[in-house]
């Protein structure tokens, strides 16, 4: 039937759900596949839960009974999966194309408690077609070329007086051109990226950079990848676009293990969400034929429709949990203004995130549908839809609605956050949004935003990301501006911020985290030099280096900002597996000031770097040049010390206090104090900060600047 105002059928009534009579009354809450679904994978293992856990001796008691309308009766194995709960049937061969396949479960299965499940019986259809191939632009549509046309009709972004991130740490030629727009106070962590590029004189980087944007890690790709995190079972991992897996690494950088879909799927780029055992979450699309000429108006009788499939996995691979947009998304309920249902490829879920809630049900991003779904995790019916043409929510303070949106997370307390795209909308602006879900009301209350001024409009990708201290952070992805990521404090206020100078380059997501290599560390994280003689100089402190590996460790390259500090041992420095090695450091101060460094020490090759950091503390003083300078002196102590407790400043005799600034070590002024009384020699000072900081001590004969760390 056409899709006309007399009569519309659409694609899941069709084709996927004709749900009968069974035999039996179903005693199981998930069956997998769902019964009488069709656009069956050949490889597809038949699962079952009841919901409480399965008595595992009576696995051979169970008759259970599989057989196809092609293949006859199916041989395969039967076995209990690692939650205990759900019985999975795996067939020895592939169900055969386009047959119907009848699964009778007999007497025989009992559940931990004794209680027998009673019998049920179910079909499925199995796909015409094994595989099928979908050309990258069919995912891709219309977005990379809007891209290169809105690239190229605006020039490079201005770089001129920004901070490069290879200002540090000289980066190879074909690294990605970042620089830093803002630093203010970000906090602590480490940013995560994976940039792609169509510029030929750019390569595929992975790379974490350290708070003040150096990196600290990069690795060269030869295969485009993307999403490169930190999950939470303490691994990184990252997919690859040439092997199609799902790869993590370990805190030395080295492989561990793939993470796979199951069921005869291949793993998409999108989304990979690991537990903190293993367990994983990940998305698949799923390209079949389908007749759309009986679906709509045109259709093309041999087109290509990708849906979307949700699967979680064990830490062993077994599907625990799936869920397919074929039996619960209607076609014809996603953004049909943008998604052409007569064309050959038709890409109408296009899944990019899952989050769960702290009952383990997915909550999943669908940018065609422009929607947010939650999903039962233990029976896959959808709990409710929020946007889009379905949608069951009522919007508070927010009329524009989110668009084509990426990054759903889940907060806790009923609160979700996400990067809306903007896409279609008028005018066209992405944003970072914070809302809080009310599931007896339905209501969405936007409560709040987090954008650029003036406006970033990033088309495709994207990602938000609040961090420990409620800050904020916003992956731009593909945007006209060359945007990378910006950090914004919890007020809204830019704390950080990267841009490229190649206009095409693009990071899927952009994460910060807290991260330690495995491979070397320092036992401290700074070396306070104390007060050095100008005239003499030359001052030489120790910094021990911690050779965590089981392997000899070679450091290549030592890195400074300021000549004062420099090393004194010959590169490379070999520190046996497992042992401590002191490097020494030497300052020689210029001048009467305080210093503040950051040394960082590299393991580098032609295509990877590991570094470590640490703040180098110092302050230069003139002696036997007058009277006047040589009693021109101040005092502060204890020095490091606590957040928290109270700091002495005491200046030399015959001079008076009158105002103590601190400020950071961008040179931004964070708190002041002045004496209580007049001609004071002694001031006492609470603080209350944590950080490296730099004391300007105003005195009757002028300033004196002394290095301040707190703990």
């Amino acid at each position: 039937m056409k899709n006309t105002p007399s009569g519309r059928k659409s694609l899941l009534t069709l084709l996927f759900v004709f749900i009968s009579g069974l035999v039996f009354c179903q005693p199981y809450v998930y069956v997998s596949p769902k019964p009488e679904s069709r656009l069956i994978n050949p490889r597809q293992a038949i699962a079952l839960r009841t919901g409480l856990p399965i008595d595992k001796s009576s696995l051979d008691e169970c008759q259970l009974r599989v057989v196809g309308s092609h293949s006859g009766f199916i041989e395969g194995k039967k076995r209990l999966a690692s939650d205990g709960l759900t019985l999975i049937f795996e067939s020895s061969e592939p169900y055969q194309k386009g047959e119907c396949v009848q699964v009778s479960i007999g007497n025989g299965l009992k559940q931990h408690d004794g209680t027998a499940v009673a019998p049920f019986a179910f079909r499925f259809y199995v796909s015409p077609k094994d595989k099928v191939f979908v050309p990258e632009t069919a995912i891709e549509d219309d977005f990379a070329e809007r891209g290169k046309t809105m690239r190229a009709a605006l020039p490079t972004a201005h770089l001129s007086g920004l901070k490069s991130i290879s200002s540090t740490i000289p980066l190879p030629g074909d690294f990605p051109p970042l620089y830093i727009t803002a630093n203010n106070d970000p906090a602590p962590g480490n940013y995560f990226l994976f940039s792609s590029t169509q510029n030929a004189n750019v390569s595929y980087y992975m790379m974490i950079l350290d708070q003040s944007g150096t990196p600290v890690f990069y690795r060269k790709n030869a295969n485009r990848g993307n999403d490169l995190k930190l999950q939470r079972n303490g691994y990184m991992t990252y997919f690859d676009f040439v092997t199609t897996k799902w790869t993590e690494m370990d805190s030395a950088y080295d492989f561990r293990r793939y993470y796979l879909a199951g069921n005869g799927y291949t793993a998409d780029a999108h989304e990979l969400v690991v537990n903190e055992n293993s367990d994983y979450w990940l998305m698949i699309y799923d390209a079949q034929p389908v007749d759309m000429s009986q679906v709509v108006e045109g259709g093309n009788p041999n087109a290509i429709v990708i849906g979307l499939v949700v699967q979680h996995c064990d830490a062993a691979g077994d599907v625990l949990f799936q869920w397919r947009s074929w039996d619960h998304f209607d076609i014809l309920d996603c953004d049909t203004t943008w998604v052409n249902l007569t064309a050959p490829y038709i890409d109408y879920v296009h899944g990019n995130a899952i989050t769960l809630d702290e009952f383990n049900n997915p909550v999943i991003s669908s940018r065609k549908y422009h929607e947010i779904t939650k999903i039962n995790g233990q029976t896959g019916d959808i709990i409710w839809r929020w946007g889009g043409s379905q949608n069951m929510f009522t919007m508070v303070n927010d009329d524009r609605w989110f668009s084509a949106q990426h990054s759903i997370r889940y907060q806790g307390n009923q609160v979700y956050t996400l990067f809306d795209n903007g896409f279609r909308l008028e005018p066209e602006y992405s944003r970072g949004l914070k809302y809080r879900i009310d599931e007896v009301t339905m209501t969405a209350t936007r409560i709040q935003t987090f954008e650029n001024d003036p406006p970033v409009f990033s088309w495709a990708m994207g990602h938000m990301q609040v961090l420990p201290n409620e800050n904020v952070v916003l992956g731009w992805a593909t945007n006209p501006d060359d945007f990378v990521l910006t950090e914004y404090h919890a007020d809204g206020t830019k704390a950080f911020e990267i841009i490229s100078a190649d206009s095409s380059l693009v990071s899927y997501r952009a994460f910060k985290f807290s991260w330690e290599n495995s491979i070397f560390e320092p036992e401290t994280d700074s070396l306070n030099f104390g007060t050095v003689d100008i005239e003499t100089g030359n001052q030489v402190e120790a910094i021990d280096i911690h050779n965590k590996s089981n392997e000899p460790l070679f450091i290549t390259d030592a890195y400074f900002n300021d000549p004062a500090f420099s090393l004194v041992d010959e590169l490379p420095i070999s520190i046996p597996a497992g042992t401590i090695l002191p490097v020494q450091i030497a300052f020689n101060p210029s001048e009467n000031s305080a210093y503040v460094d950051t040394v960082y020490f590299a393991r580098k090759s032609s295509t990877e770097m590991v570094a470590i950091s640490v703040r180098l503390f110092g302050e230069g003083i003139l002696t036997g040049i007058s009277d006047h300078k040589a009693t021109h002196e101040a005092v502060v102590f204890p020095n490091p010390i606590l957040s928290g407790q109270y700091c002495t400043v005491k200046v030399s005799q015959g001079e008076q206090i009158q105002q103590i600034k601190l400020s950071d070590l961008a040179g931004r002024q964070v708190s002041s104090f002045k004496p209580t009384t007049p001609r004071q020699t002694e001031c006492s000072i609470l603080v209350s900060l944590s950080g490296y900081y730099v004391l300007h001590i105003e005195s009757s004969k002028g300033v004196i600047m002394k290095p301040l760390l707190v703990y």
